[in-house]
This record gives structure tokens, sequence and C-alpha cells, in this order.
């Protein structure tokens, strides 16, 4: 028991002094533990000094903290901890803290991580109540040090978990955050009303700018809300803290030169500066999400040239998060240079993937780099994916003006429905009509500075290729590119005084506009079209390349053609329809070209070149046909219209020089002609033949037909298949009024000559001329016509009136008659048999068996390829046969023979030709075989 005694008191001694020692020596077994405490929270070098302690309180006159301790990030002073001694040992808890100032340096790098003092948040941890019941801070300074610069909050205020309580906060940075978002010249004062029933109040404003991947923004703007329950920051508050906040924005800005986002309305064409909101917004959330909507009737955005956005209050939030899932809807009115109108959209985003986008638009008027729109309905739609859109649209509008570098299009209705792809980030736009669709343009009116052009569409379908019809890169380098195709029904163009007017050929090009560079480089296909050029020429058919480049003022074009069709713009064509393949540029306003010409069914016809002043709409060309050998591939009325059902069948060859000359509605042309021993069939129905045609042309004009003075032609030969005239020449002269003055075309014809001279014929309709016999052999006219038991002697002349009337020719009461006295015998079969018939018959015939005539005159009228009237008069004398006494004797008697006939006499002299003719039955049978051949051909 002794020793037990004196164990036990030995123990209380101990325990006595014990306790004496830590009483004596509280302090520093205090800031000992305050330190212990510091360093397992991770603070670096920390230094608590302790000024008192007892049961119920420990007051530290200092606490500091940091990798530096000359320059503590954390200083705090006269810091007061209150507690109960069980409280504390066994739960843990504070009655309360008071700071009565200092300093604090909270440090975050890019990610928003903070440390203090080298203290950091645990990843995982928890929010949860404070160990204390109050808490009371007195001119607290926190320093947020950010990658982009300081931020200093100064604090005061006071609050108890029951009761509530008030902080007051004042903040000020010249610049500081992080690279996606900072602020700058920021200032603003926060008040915090902690109610005793849970609820917050918070008031005050933020002045500054912030920093953020959409420019910089300045913002003046008050804000108040209220929260639910404050306790709910402290995990005291079933759900979390909940509530509102309403940001009045009395004058927010944003400068656009900053923001690359808005680069295409920050251009000098737009010409916007400034971006600048007013309106009230509010901010509403609770433990299931938060949501971001207009607080009144709308929130405006100006620019600074009167833009005005006006985002409807009375519309879905403008931003919504609950349940992982991401709302945006917006609905707003424009009235902006770029855009007047009304649209709405909205947009979704589930578990962090891309926002799925739709929206309409009903807009009266919109533009956007350059292109300027009467006139936008329709919807839209399509998803955000990586900062990148891609959708469709299905719109309709009608284009009031684009700018493509110096090229201005106007006045354009369209239509289609289209996919887009908008990258803000790479600064792209890519568009195209839907899959086997085109844009419908009902019509469109294109110019261009500098240059005096106006072109005008009409019914007109623009197609993509297999790329994207219009590709858009603003950023640095922009390249603006359309790819398609081009169909119009309809175009007038105008350079100059030089004019196309019809349907355009269709086009396949890819055009590249470079703005900072002011070039516009476009290459394409043409094919097909009709259309005519300065009212003279119809070009059609084309098929070929081409280049144009407009640099600064300049423009300039490269085509090469395969084909093209070019017509005379008349009723009449002087020259036939030929096909051309060549080549054009454009340079300094002239047009140079060079081609090939050939027949639409391929025979060649010669080459040329020329050039055109598109200013003054003149040009010229000149055409040379080399020689050209006229065969079945090439006709002389396959080149010259008019003579078409008038001569065919041609041989021999010819060659010539055509010049051209132009001007704004007028076209001249002039020409010279070589022909070498041509042979055709005409001209017309009544000449079987023409053979060995001869000579040199030169028209003045080729339309309508003028020569350089009188010209001359060599002729072989005329068959007239009753009448052969050989070895003849026709000079003439054709002075432009559509006619043919012949001066003389005459033939040698039995011993003399027959012809036209001084006469002047129409080129087309109704012609007239005189034929003249002049002392003509009639034996030898006789011998020729070879009917049995006629002929004759002395000299004839005569003068026959002709017309020619669609290739038909016809004798109009013409006259011969005979030069002094002469003989005509008749001796065949019809005499023998008249003289069987009656008296008066063998009479007649008796007379013609030689009757001597003083006079011979004879009329004729008719066609020469029908009947012909025929009254012929002879006034002579003849033996007639006279009985008296039962004998017959011959009295030379005084006669006036009067013979009429109507009959096809050329046909029955051309068969009584043919009949005793074998070589000439051959050769007509030969001709009538070829003729069958070219009909058919």
């Amino acid at each position: 028991m002794g020793k037990i005694a004196r164990l036990i008191v030995g123990a209380g001694l101990v325990l006595v002094l014990t306790g004496l020692g830590l009483y004596f020596l509280r302090a520093p077994i205090a800031a000992a533990a305050v330190n212990q405490i510091m360093i397992r929270q991770g603070l670096a070098n920390p230094d608590a000094k302790v000024a008192d302690v007892s049961l119920t309180r420990l007051t530290l006159s200092s606490v500091r903290a940091g990798a530096d301790p000359s320059a503590p990030d954390l200083t705090l002073e006269n810091v007061a901890f209150d507690f109960d001694a069980s409280a504390l040992i066994f739960r843990g808890r504070l009655k309360s803290i008071s700071v009565g100032g200092g300093r604090i340096v909270a440090v975050f790098d890019e990610q928003r991580a903070m440390s203090i003092a080298g203290w950091k948040r645990k990843p995982k941890a928890k929010t949860a109540p404070p160990p204390f019941s109050r808490l009371s801070v007195n001119a607290l300074e926190v320093i947020a040090r950010t990658p982009e610069g300081d931020a200093s909050i100064d604090l005061d205020g006071a609050f108890d978990l029951k009761d509530g309580g008030a902080f007051k906060l004042s903040f000020g940075a010249a610049r500081a955050g992080f690279a996606a978002v900072s602020v700058a010249d920021a200032r603003g004062e926060l008040a915090l009303d902690l109610s005793r029933e849970g609820a917050a109040e918070i008031s005050g404003g933020v002045r500054g700018a912030a920093a953020t991947n959409l420019g910089v923004v300045s913002a003046d703007t008050d804000i108040s809300g209220r929260l639910e329950s404050w306790r709910g920051f402290f995990g005291e508050s079933a759900g979390g803290p909940a509530g509102f906040v309403d940001f009045t924005v009395h004058s927010s800005s944003i400068e656009t030169d900053s923001a690359p986002h808005l680069a295409p309305i920050a251009s000098q064409a737009a010409g916007v500066g400034r971006i600048l909101a007013e309106g009230a917004l509010r901010a509403e959330f609770d433990a299931r999400g938060a949501s971001l909507s207009v607080a009144g009737d709308t929130l405006a955005i100006r620019t600074d040239r009167g833009d005005v956005i006006k985002i409807k209050g009375n519309a879905a939030p403008l931003y919504e998060y609950a349940g992982g899932v991401r709302r945006i809807s917006f609905s707003g009115e424009f009235d902006m240079r770029a855009a007047r109108g009304e649209s709405a959209f909205s947009a979704i985003s589930e578990d962090g993937g891309p926002w799925r986008l739709d929206g309409t638009a009903d807009l009266s008027e919109f533009s956007l780099a350059g292109v300027f729109l009467d006139g936008l309905a329709g919807r839209f739609g399509g998803e955000i994916r990586d900062g990148r859109f891609d959708g469709a649209a299905n719109v309709s509008t009608r284009l009031k003006g684009a700018t493509i570098g110096r090229l201005h299009v106007n006045d354009a209705p369209a239509a289609g429905a289209f996919s887009v792809s908008l990258s803000p980030g790479e600064r792209t736009l890519l568009a195209a009509p839907a899959e086997g669709a085109c844009i419908a343009i009902d019509r469109a009116s294109i110019r261009m500075d500098g240059i005096d052009m106006e072109t005008s569409l009409g019914a007109a379908s623009l197609c993509p290729s297999s790329a994207p019809l219009v590709s858009i890169n603003w950023g640095e380098g922009g390249l603006t590119r359309i790819i398609g195709g081009l169909d119009a029904k309809t175009v007038n163009f105008r350079l100059g005084r030089t004019t196309l007017n019809g349907a355009p050929p269709d086009l396949k090009f890819t055009l590249d506009y470079r703005p900072a560079e002011q070039t516009t480089h476009i290459k394409g296909e043409l094919s097909g079209g009709r259309a005519i050029l300065n009212g003279a020429l119809t070009l059609s058919g084309a098929s070929g390349e081409f280049t144009t480049d407009i640099v600064g003022e300049s423009l300039g074009a490269d085509a090469a053609l395969s084909i093209m069709k070019v017509a005379q713009n008349v009723e009449v064509e002087t020259i036939a329809p030929v096909n051309v393949s060549g080549a054009a540029r454009l340079a300094e306003n002239v047009v140079t070209f060079n081609f090939d010409a050939e027949t639409p069914s391929g025979a060649p016809l010669g080459k040329g070149k020329g050039s055109h002043q598109m200013e003054t709409g003149a040009g010229e060309a000149v055409f040379d046909s080399g020689v050209l050998t006229f065969a079945r591939a090439l006709q002389p009325d396959r080149i010259i219209p008019a003579l078409r059902g008038v001569i065919s069948g041609a041989t021999g060859a010819a060659d010539g020089t055509a010049r051209f000359s132009w001007r704004p509605n007028a076209l001249e042309t002039s020409a010279s002609i070589n022909l070498e021993n041509v042979s055709f069939t005409g001209p017309g129905v009544a000449v079987t033949r023409t053979e060995g045609v001869t000579g040199s042309l030169d028209f003045s004009s080729m339309s309508p037909p003028t020569t350089n003075g009188d010209q001359t032609l060599t002729i072989a030969k005329i068959d007239l298949d009753a009448l052969k005239l050989e070895n003849g020449a026709v000079r003439f002269r054709a002075p432009g009024d559509n006619t043919i003055e012949i001066i003389e075309a005459e033939f040698p014809w039995f011993g003399g000559a027959i012809g036209v001279y001084d006469s002047k014929v129409a080129i087309e309709g109704r012609s007239a001329a005189t034929l003249q016999i002049n002392d003509v052999d009639l034996g030898g006219l006789l011998d020729y016509i070879n009917i049995e038991g006629l002929s004759g002697e002395g000299r004839i002349e005569g003068v026959l009136p002709l017309s020619v009337e669609g290739g038909k020719a016809r004798v109009n009461e013409g006259v011969v008659s005979s030069k002094g006295s002469g003989v005509i015998r008749y001796k065949g079969n019809a005499a023998n048999a008249a003289s069987q018939s009656n008296e008066q018959s063998a009479l007649a015939f008796e007379i013609l068996r030689e009757l001597r005539f003083e006079k011979l005159s004879a009329t004729i009228d008719g066609p020469l390829d029908g009947a012909i009237d025929f009254n012929i008069l002879f006034e002579g004398h003849s033996l007639i046969p006279v009985k008296t006494g039962g004998k017959t004797q011959r009295i030379d008697s005084p006669v006036k023979y009067r013979i009429t006939i109507n009959a096809p006499i050329l046909s029955l002299i051309d068969q009584a030709i043919l009949s005793s003719d074998v070589k000439l039955q051959i050769e007509r049978a030969r001709q009538s075989a070829e003729e069958a051949k070219r009909v058919d051909n």
C-alpha cells in the first residue's frame, strides 16, 4: 500500500508540475502547434506569433507564410480564435475567427488552379460547413496574381452562421486575367447582405474592360441579386446555392479591330469600329443548373455607325444549362446596314457534345463581305463542333448587289437550298447548293468599275461542281473562290459600243478574287449559246476555253475556240453561215483574234485575223480563202445563199480575199475573187449549164454587192439546150443598189452576135434585160436547128425583151427581122403530105419551097421553158404553080406569107437536135445523174 500511495502521490506531483509548465509555456506551445498545422496544410515557411492564449481564446499577433520569408504571400494581423475547449477537442469547432487586417496573395495559373503561400486545394475536396460559427474580417487585402497581372481586392465584414451578416468588397486591376479572358482598368464594388433567414442580397457595380476571344469588351454594369440561402455555399442547404443575379448594362462596348471573329464587319467596307450593348440580363442558378436571360423588354446592341439589334426579352433564356444539357435561344430584331428584319434560332448541346442549331430569318435587307441582299427569308440548321459550323439553309432572296473586286453583280432574285460551313477560327466560309440542285436566278445585272461595261442575264441557273460553289477566306492572304457552272437563257452585254444580245454560252468556271492584291482571275469552258454581236453577226454553238484577269483598273482575257458558228443577222444572207475555230485576246480594251473557217459540213474555207475596239465597238478582219476547188462538199451556193436554186454542180477553182469592218449596228464587207474555169448548172432553169467562167472580181462591198468599176468575166459556154452560146464575155458593174449593170454580155452566134447591152437587172426578185441579135446568118441558124428540108439564106437581127423571175425566163413581145433580102426554103415530108390533102395546104407549102423575101419580121412572146407564140411575116416573091389548059406553070408572084405557131419551140428544137446527136444524149444522161446525186446530198 505504501508503495502504491507513494506512486499516486508521485504521479500527482508530476501532473501538477506538468500543468504548471504547460500554463507558463502555453504561448510557445500554441505557436508550435499552429505552425505544425500550417505545415500540414502545405504552407511554406509558416511563422505564427502568439500574443495570448487561454482556455477559451487564442490570439495571434501575426501569421506569415510564403516561399520568400522577406516578402511572404500570407500576412495576417491580430487573428483571434474563440473556442470552447470541449467543442474544439471533441468536434474540431471554433466559436469565431476574427482577422484584424493583412494581405493574402492568391496565385492562379492558366488552368485557374490557385495556390496561397504553397497551399493548394485538393482536387477532390468537397464543400463542407466551416469549423467556426462566426467570421469577421477587417481591412483584408487579397491580391489575385494571374498570368496577365495582379488584381487587388479589399474585403471588410462579418457574418454569423446563425444570425447572418454583411460584407463589402472593392476591387481594381490595371490588367489581370488569363490568355483567354483578361481585364484591364477594371474596378468595382459589391455589397453582400446575409439575412438571418438565409437569403443573401447582392448589390454593386463593375466597370472596366475584358479581353476575350471575341475581342476587348468595355462595360459599365450594375449588379444586384438574391440567393435563396447563402448557407448553401457552406453545404448547409439542401441542393446547394440557388438564386439570381441581375446585370444592368449601362454601357458595354467591343472594339471590332480587336476581335478576329468580327473581321467581316470590321472591314473597311463595313466600317463598324465599335459595338455597344445596353439593357439588363438575369442569371439564375440552382442545384440543377443555371440560365442567362434578358431582363425587361429587350437588350439593345448598337454599333458606332447606328446599327441596332434588339434581343427580345419574352423568349426563352439566352443560355441555359441543366442536367448536362446546354441550350441557347435567340429572338431579335435587326435595324442595321448589314441586316434589317427578324431572326430567331436555338441551339442545344448534350453532355459536352457539339451544338445543334436551328433557326429562321425574315430580313428585308442583308449584307456581308460586299454582298447585299434585298430580302432574305428561309430556315437554317446545322451543327457546331470544335468551333466550326456545318449546316444547311433553304432561302429565297434578291441579290441587290455583290462586289468582287471591281466586279459588281446587281438585281438578281435567287432561291435554293444550301449547305454552309463556317469556321471563324480558320476564317473560312464554304457554301454550296444542296446535292443535285442549282441556284435559280431570275435575272442579274453585272458591271465593272473603271470600264464602260453593262451585262444583264435572264432566267439563269448557277450550279456547283464537285467543290463548294463559294469559299471565302478572310484571313491573311484572303481569297474568295467560286467554282461552278452558269446557264442563262438571255444576255444583254455592252462593253463600250460593243453589244451582244441573245442566249449566252453555258459556262463552267473557277473565279478567284484576292482582295489584298485587288485581282480577279476567271478560268473556264464555254459551250452552246446563240447571240447577236453588234446587231450584225449571229454567233452560236460555241465550244472552247477562256481565261479572264482583272488587275487593278485593267481587264484582260484569252479565249480558244474549237468551234463557233458565225452568220449574218439579216433576213437574206449574203454569205452563208460558217464554222470558225481559233483564238482571241483582250488587252487594253482591244480584242485581237485569228480563226480558221469551214462550211458546216467541214469543207475548209480559209483563214482570217482581225481586231475589235471594245470602247468604240469598231473592228476589222481580213479573210483569205486560199485556193478553193469546187467539188461535191464545196459548192458556191453553200457559201453564197443567193445562189441556191440558181446554180449547182460547180467545178473549177476560185480564191479570194474578204475584208470586214464594223461599227455598232453596221457591217461593211469587201472582197476580191478570182475564178478559174468554173462551170456549173444554171443559172436558173433556163440555162442548162454554164462552163469555163474565168476572171477576177473586185467588190468594194458585198452587202449590197458593189464593184470597184467594171468587171469582166469570160465564159466558154452557155448551154440553153436548144441554144448554145460559146466563147463569150460579160462586162458589168454592181452599183450597190442590189442591181447589176450589164455593160456588155456578148457571144458570137452564127456569123453575128447575140448579147445583152447597157441593161440593168435586179439581183433579187424580178429582173429584166434586152437580148439583142445582131447580123446573124439565117442559113447557119436553120442548119443548127436541123429541121429536115428547112434551109435559108439572109441575115437577121432582133430585140428580145427578157424578164427573169424565180429562175425562169420569158420573152416579152420580142421582134426579129431580116437585114435586107433573103430566101427561106422548105422541102420536107410535111410539104409532100400537105400536097395530098387540099389545094390550099398544097399552095402554102409550094410557096415555102423557095420564098425570096425582101422583108422578114417575127414577133415572139412566151416563156422559154414553155409554149411560145410566134407570128412570122414574109414579104417577097415565090414561084406559084398555076394550072392553065391542063398544064401547070409557075408564075413569079409577090406574096405575103404569115405563119402563126404556139408551141414549146425550144423544147422541140432541143429534141430535134438530141434525136440526131448520140454524144449529146450521153452527156445529158450523165448530167441528170449528177444532178440527182446533188439533190440527194
